[in-house]
């Protein structure tokens, strides 16, 4: 008999939920739980015990060697980094750790402090041996953060494993990184992924995408925010100096 079932846990800094039709379905669902928790080990940035953050303490000091999975995603992030006319910068770890938004501890940075970081933020100081794969960050200070890649990367490789298992109806929801496999064989249609109005509350949406085998990433502001308003002059004011 084919199950179907899903599971949702808080990681990572957002609900993710593993929809998955298998005969094992329950079994199945336990061990990926165990790999998105291998993964956020692996490459989270706000873990002072993770590999990525060994990384990091180690910065202008000494190389450290990482495991595949994470030296693949650092040097396709360097990559992206340099690339003409990108947006992606994985260096900009000391800037984001700053304000710290989405923690109780979240703040405004005063000016010398953001001036501080941005002498940090340069993708070429990443130095990599593939032959070893180990990393060094070659300035004192500087922080990898792989915030934007690191979901997409780990729903890629989550479906990788489910495909090896057999499976062929899967949705994988990363906070607002959707991953899909097959169609929805509960309704024998296409997976329908509702696309949040970011004005409303929870549910109202502003489209709703049929996808199958694809893949659909949101990003907004509403989820974590930075709610200080008394000082928004003095944010605006410093962000006028980046």
């Amino acid at each position: 008999m084919v199950d179907f079932s899903s599971r949702s846990i808080h990681l990572m800094g957002t609900t993710i939920t593993i929809s998955i039709l298998h005969p094992q379905v329950g079994l199945l669902l336990d061990e990926v739980i165990q790999l998105l928790f291998l993964y956020e080990k692996r490459f989270s940035a706000n873990d002072d015990a993770s590999e990525l953050m060994k990384i990091n303490h180690q910065a202008g000091k000494r190389w450290v060697q990482v495991h595949p999975d994470l030296f693949e995603l650092i040097e396709l992030g360097k990559q992206h980094s340099l690339a003409q006319n990108s947006h992606l910068n994985i260096t900009i770890g000391p800037l984001v750790q700053t304000w710290r938004i989405g923690f109780s501890d979240a703040k405004v940075p005063q000016p010398e402090e953001i001036k501080y970081c941005l002498s940090l933020i340069e993708p070429t100081f990443i130095k990599l041996d593939s032959t070893s794969s180990s990393v060094f960050l070659a300035k004192e200070g500087m922080k990898i953060d792989l915030g934007a890649l690191a979901k997409g990367y780990i729903a890629d490789k989550v479906m990788e494993f489910l495909k090896n298992k057999g499976v062929t109806s899967a949705l994988i929801n990363l906070g607002g990184n959707v991953l899909t496999l097959g169609i929805n064989q509960v309704s024998k249609r296409p997976w329908r992924i509702g696309i949040q109005h970011p004005k409303l509350t929870r549910g109202n949406n502003l489209a709703i995408l049929p996808i199958v085998n694809q893949s659909v990433v949101t990003s907004g502001i509403y989820e974590r925010t930075l709610f200080l308003i008394a000082r928004q002059a003095i944010l605006w004011r410093q962000m006028s100096l980046v």
